[in-house]
């Protein structure tokens, strides 16, 4: 409990001056170029800005091949006080692969693995033990009471239940259970770092129509559940936002609009970056798919200004695969 109080303490000096930075996946360049748009410079090695810290959302790893340099930076800027990164589903899915339970088996099928094949190609293992070492110990959200942050997704009764088993707000603190999905535990750290998702059926996909269904699918749709204007929206893998003909209210908790300032990240939207909703903000926009790195200034507002959106163009020097 002791980390997790020195960086609340921390934060709440910086709370009307930090910079909420979207996924990286190895986008190392675009990093640059974004931190360098916002007033980052490198004084003795360390980006830093002389009045602002950088929160990372999550999802540094895959994608993009400078996943190594892009995790340097970064840790680089957390050691000297610069930044908090959290976690993001990629490195917990990463830990799951390549540590093993009290059964000696893998926390996580390695029918997964391929996710991670642009991680595993970049790394060496020493890196990658060193990297996933470093992931058990990054903070699962901040909640600074006018201000939260989280990979994908807020609950709050999961919330609740995520403080309860780790104590320390870090998969350290519980690592076995942590993929346990049949748990409360379980299916609270999914929600929280994946968001919500509807199983992909045959019926759903015969009510989506003959040209959705005849898409690429996954084996769920993602939840627009940040959208409390209708609460049947969903997501495909393509980018593409449909709307059902049944209410999906119940897989998720919808977010008021008196509740704190949220920012997430995650959804990689398909969109030129703009303003969600006054109190809610995605800022991945799509830096592996050649789109945005996305930032917002949050300057201590009560509602989200278009202004304090930050963000730069794909640097292509950033080879995705």
């Amino acid at each position: 409990m002791k980390k997790n109080m020195t960086l609340l303490q921390d934060l709440y000096t910086y709370i009307d001056s930090l910079d909420i930075i979207g996924d990286i996946h190895g986008c190392y360049h675009t990093l640059i170029d974004l931190l360098i748009k916002l007033g980052y410079s490198q004084k003795n090695g360390i980006w830093q800005h002389p009045k602002r810290k950088a929160i990372f959302i999550g999802d540094y790893i895959d994608r993009g091949i400078y996943i190594d340099q892009s995790l340097s930076l970064i840790k680089n800027m957390v050691d000297n006080g610069k930044a908090v990164a959290l976690l993001g589903n990629h490195e917990m899915n990463l830990i799951g692969i390549f540590i093993k339970g009290p059964d000696n088996q893998p926390l996580r099928s390695h029918n997964k693995i391929k996710q991670h094949r642009i991680t595993l190609k970049t790394l060496n293992q020493h890196k990658l033990y060193y990297w996933i070492e470093w992931f058990k110990k990054l903070p699962i959200f901040i909640d600074l009471k006018k201000l939260r942050i989280i990979h994908a997704a807020w609950h709050t009764h999961y919330i609740k239940i995520i403080k309860q088993f780790l104590p320390n707000n870090m998969l350290s603190d519980n690592l076995s259970l942590a993929f346990n999905t049949k748990s409360e535990f379980g299916k609270a750290l999914r929600y929280v770092l994946k968001g919500p998702e509807i199983p992909l059926s045959k019926n759903l996909l015969d009510l989506i129509g003959k040209n959705m269904a005849n898409l690429k699918f996954k084996k769920e749709a993602r939840i627009k559940w940040w959208n409390n204007s209708a609460y049947t929206q969903i997501l495909l893998n393509n980018g593409t936002s449909i709307t059902l003909n049944f209410n999906l209210k119940d897989l998720y908790e919808p977010y008021p609009d008196n509740a704190p300032i949220l920012f997430f990240g995650h959804y990689s939207m398909d969109i030129k970056p703009q303003i969600i909703r006054n109190n809610v903000q995605c800022v991945d926009f799509g830096a592996y798919k050649k789109n945005f790195l996305v930032a917002y200034s949050y300057n201590g507002e009560k509602k989200l200004l278009k202004e304090n959106l930050k963000f730069v163009p794909y640097n292509n020097k950033d080879l995705i695969f």
